[in-house]
């Protein structure tokens, strides 16, 4: 059986890292790869990052997002809104130009070297996929997560996969839509007992509050300060908090200076693959997001669930989709403290409730496996590709025969 060869465009996102955009390009890959594909992935670069490696049979090229290294309006940490009126339009015009002819030459490359079949990117990737598949003839599938849905991109793949349709902004490419949910690796991700893992962390007899992710404004982490004033003035040294992610400097000033270090761990950057091990010694997870700068579904609370860890998270489009309030889970609207505060409570005063609902949230992320997810989305790709390729061959015939080849069709012997 021939493999089928992606490439998988995504020059926003840096793989490895702890953004759960990171976590659905590298799961994704690795799934396609264990399922037989040969996968490229051509991402974001960060610092000390090689230029090029193979992760678990993953081929990944990395490029910088400047001309030599990694700059943006964000990494320069600008706050006059004079710069920024004047720096942003230029940093735009950068990405959407010189940007965005390098990344396409270098993917254009890529499909040669590796006789890509199908290209999969990103909707944030600058167009670069649908240029490349426009020059090329091979055929597109644009992944629209958020607000950038470039009408190119919208207009050349042949499939568009969403989270949620209603996203979409122009109706007239409904037709295109598939839905992708993302996933967890149900495996890696499972409870372990959470008293062994409390006691590794030396968090034994604690109710442990955890969070797993970045220091992203939009994760509303200062809510976790409110909550650690009010939750020890009941509870004294009874509650934890657990945070698992790079070290944000500010956050430690301010627990530091409200005498709260007794009650947070700071684990800081882990390798994904020790992520579980921490998640089993949480009580519940949280996930807070601004609702109207999300995009995507919360990966960590497919994580936190998979563990048994009932998570509070923000009522989304797509948190609402597998998050049943007070059955496998919490929702919570726009961040309301006193509302995280009460279900928190809740919890702590019925371990009977926690315990049944953290049986819910395992079964339900049962549901939503990388194996399941990634076999939907290769029967997709190959259908695209099979399409793409029995369409140039009915082409070629209708046209005197100089030898063109038969088309290959996946799948088959």
């Amino acid at each position: 059986m021939d493999k089928l060869s992606i490439l998988y465009i995504t020059p926003s996102v840096a793989i490895p890292s702890f953004h759960g955009s990171s976590t659905h390009v590298l799961e994704l890959s690795r799934n396609l790869v264990k399922l037989g594909c040969n996968v490229i992935v051509l991402a974001r670069r960060l610092p000390a990052q090689s230029p090029s490696e193979v992760i678990e049979g993953i081929k990944v090229f990395r490029i910088w997002r400047g001309m030599f290294k990694a700059v943006s309006t964000d990494s320069l940490q600008v706050t006059s809104d004079f710069t920024r009126k004047y720096l942003k339009p230029l940093e735009g015009l950068y990405f959407n130009t010189v940007y965005a002819a390098f990344v396409s030459s270098l993917a254009f490359y890529l499909t040669n070297k590796y006789k890509v079949n199908v290209i999969l990117e990103r909707g944030d990737s600058y167009c670069t996929g649908a240029f490349v598949s426009l020059v090329s003839g091979i055929p597109l599938i644009t992944e629209i997560r958020d607000v950038y849905q470039p009408k190119i991109s919208l207009i050349v793949a042949k499939k568009l996969l969403v989270y949620d349709a209603s996203i979409l902004k122009d109706k007239k490419f409904l037709s295109k839509t598939a839905i992708m949910h993302g996933g967890v690796d149900v495996e890696k991700f499972k409870p372990m007992g959470k008293q062994d893992a409390k006691a590794a962390l030396g968090l034994l007899n604690k109710f442990v509050i955890g969070y797993s992710g970045s220091f992203a404004p939009s994760h509303k982490l200062d809510i976790m300060i409110t909550l650690a004033e009010r939750l020890q003035k009941v509870y004294d040294s009874k509650v934890h908090f657990l945070i698992v992610g790079p070290a944000n400097p500010q956050l430690l000033k301010t627990v530091r200076s409200l005498n709260l270090e007794h009650h947070f761990s700071f684990v800081g950057s882990i390798f994904h693959d020790e992520l579980p091990k921490y998640l089993n010694a949480m009580d519940v997870g949280l996930a807070l997001y601004n609702p109207n700068m999300i995009a995507g579904p919360p990966y960590k609370v497919y994580e936190y669930m998979a563990c048994g860890v009932p998570a509070i998270t923000t009522e989304t489009i797509y948190s609402r989709k597998f998050v049943k309030n007070g059955l496998n889970g919490f929702l919570v609207r726009m961040n309301n403290i006193e509302d995280i505060l009460n279900k928190i409570i809740l919890l702590i005063e019925n371990p009977n409730l926690l315990n049944e609902i953290s049986v819910k949230a395992r079964e339900t992320a049962l549901k939503f496996s990388w194996k399941e997810e990634t076999s939907r989305i290769l029967n997709l790709l190959k259908s695209v590709y099979a399409s793409s390729a029995c369409a140039s061959h009915d082409r070629s015939t209708s046209k005197p025969n100089h030898g063109s080849r038969k088309p290959k069709v996946f799948g088959s012997r």
